[in-house]
């Protein structure tokens, strides 16, 4: 892996130098982390993004992130039963179904666009897992990985939809791991990310972000 990518914060607080290519970096985060507004810079600070949807949210999604700023020109690619056109997007869609057919396509579209050395932002991953055994998903993920070894990929997960067990299994596929938590205290939410792995940085602390600046950087970008 050669080069390194650079990322927006909250992340650059955990991660200065940013994730290396060919990285597989999950985000773990729950409802209240914000992590909405952060997939918007993270899209438009990264080379040759693709936004990879599974599910029937993209269009909630992307709309909300147009609303800060238009995005770059990008490549959608969803995991759907639902056909939909969204400006400014290229959009191809792959139909819902077994983790072995929905990689075999996913794989052929990356190969038919060139998309070997992209940055692959994912969304809906629960989903996925949901619908199908999460041993052979990650299996078959693990697999197209190994073909793909200049791809990036970087994937947020609702880490309380998941046993302890099933998290440890996403973690084990991934090289870097970040989390975001949110809890109550007296009249306010805070918030804190931390980081559970890096092969680039020993950062051990829990830091508390500010997601007003998380809205306002996406504003600006």
């Amino acid at each position: 892996m050669a080069g390194m990518i650079p990322l927006p914060y909250p992340f650059s607080t955990l991660l200065p130098e940013g994730v290396a290519k060919g990285e597989v970096m999950l985000v773990e985060a729950d409802s209240m982390s914000g992590v909405e507004h952060m997939i918007g810079p993270l899209i438009r600070s990264v080379e040759k993004p693709v936004f990879v949807e599974i599910g029937d949210r993209t269009v909630i999604k992307l709309s909300a992130m147009q609303k800060f700023g238009p995005l770059p020109e990008v490549m959608l690619i969803r995991v759907s039963n639902i056909d939909v056109n969204i400006e400014g997007c290229t959009v191809e869609r792959i139909p819902s179904g077994d983790p072995t057919s929905v990689l075999s396509q996913f794989y052929s579209i990356v190969m038919e666009r060139s998309l070997q050395d992209a940055v692959f932002v994912v969304c809906g991953i629960e989903q996925a897992l949901f619908a199908s055994r999460i041993s052979e998903a990650l299996k078959e993920f693990a697999s197209i990985k190994r073909s793909l070894q200049d791809a990036t990929f970087i994937g947020f997960v609702d880490y309380r939809a998941f046993s302890v067990r099933t998290l440890a299994l996403l973690e084990s596929v991934s090289t870097t791991v970040v989390r975001f938590e949110s809890a109550v205290e007296g009249d306010s939410i805070v918030r804190r990310t931390y980081l559970i792995k890096s092969p680039h940085s020993l950062f051990s602390e829990v830091v508390e972000y500010d997601l007003k600046r998380v809205i306002e950087s996406a504003k600006k970008d």
